[in-house]
């Protein structure tokens, strides 16, 4: 009958709501874990990362997030693979939030680069608005959210923020050439 069709329909509904309100409260509890593990977080003297590993590795793991939401993600690596000092892990972290910040505001059918220049630095460039000027040097504070709408709690680049300080990094935000966001960690030239 219709009515049990609709009854059905409803609870399908119901339970998609349900979801997408655990997979938000998720991604929140999630992202305030990482913020209190970085708040005291300090790399070992001797760790020592390799920037196209962690990026390769960022890359590969979101690539079903990107292809799913109808985007793609490619690693641009200029001159030799650059080796800082830090935290593989904690790097990973950092720029797994860029990458996932950049999809989230690309428009569908477009590419996210992630490109690791000589600086050395990593820079995440989107396709997306772009940051307006005056909420450049905001947009990296704790619970910040550039879209309001979004289910994000504002911790994701307070995250990038908290682990570039502690190696020593500066993070910021340019406008990419031809439209979209650059978000870049630019580490100490040793």
């Amino acid at each position: 009958s219709d009515r049990g069709i609709s009854r059905q329909s409803s609870r399908e509904t119901a339970a998609a709501a349900l979801r997408d309100e655990v997979d938000g409260m998720t991604r929140l509890v999630s992202q305030m874990l990482a913020y209190a593990r970085y708040e005291l977080f300090r790399p070992g003297m001797d760790e020592l990362a390799d920037l196209n590993e962690v990026c390769t590795s960022v890359a590969t793991h979101l690539a079903p997030l990107a292809i799913n939401e109808d985007r793609s993600i490619e690693v641009v690596v200029e001159g030799q693979s650059k080796m800082v000092h830090g935290s593989p892990q904690a790097l990973e972290q950092a720029v797994r939030n860029l990458v996932e910040n950049a999809l989230r505001h690309s428009p569908s059918g477009s590419m996210v680069t992630v490109r690791i220049t000589p600086e050395p630095a990593v820079h995440v460039i989107d396709k997306g608005n772009g940051v307006p000027k005056e909420r450049r040097e905001t947009i990296f504070e704790r619970f910040d959210r550039a879209d309001r709408r979004g289910d994000g709690a504002g911790l994701g680049l307070a995250i990038v923020k908290r682990i570039a300080d502690v190696h020593g990094a500066r993070v910021g935000v340019e406008d990419a050439e031809g439209g979209g966001a650059d978000f870049f960690i630019r580490f100490p030239d040793e």
